[in-house]
């Protein structure tokens, strides 16, 4: 299993050895389990499929195994690429802070995810960084349960 995200900056690097693994022999595409995160500034439903659609290039693959909404917290989009740790907006800023997307809900993100397995781009798709509460909101209104919590 080889875990990623675009925030933690290293997916061209990891895509980097899948291809060289591949192309070697080492292994076969379907040998590896290749997991991406939606970062927060990719909530709204329209920038669901570019965001991985990124990953997938990045990762020089043609789908990810498992995607999962990373954080679920929406955040005002911002070009990439992201800078680590991803939370602050403008980091130039006298303070520092998050600026949130009130404009979009959780269930219309995950329902962005659904569509992203729909077209095969993704086989899984799940949640982390979620209470008990999240999930059991989640569970009302999935036609994919997630993989994953």
């Amino acid at each position: 299993m080889l875990d990623s995200a675009e925030v933690y900056m290293n997916e061209k690097e990891t895509g980097v050895a899948i291809k060289q693994a591949l192309d070697e022999g080492l292994c076969k595409r379907e040998d590896l389990f290749v997991v991406s995160k939606l970062w927060g500034y990719f909530h709204r439903p329209e920038r669901v499929r570019e965001a991985v659609l990124r990953s997938l290039k990045d990762l020089q693959v043609d789908y990810l195994d498992l995607y999962l909404i990373h954080y679920p917290i929406a955040l005002k989009y911002r070009e990439p690429p992201i800078k680590y740790p991803g939370w602050i907006h403008d980091e130039n800023a006298y303070v520092p802070r998050m600026e949130l997307d009130e404009g979009v809900t959780y269930q219309q993100t995950w329902e962005a995810m659904e569509q992203l397995v729909r077209e095969g781009l993704v086989r899984n798709i799940g949640v982390s960084n979620v209470a008990t509460g999240k999930i059991l909101d989640i569970l009302k209104y999935a036609k994919i349960k997630p993989a994953i919590v």
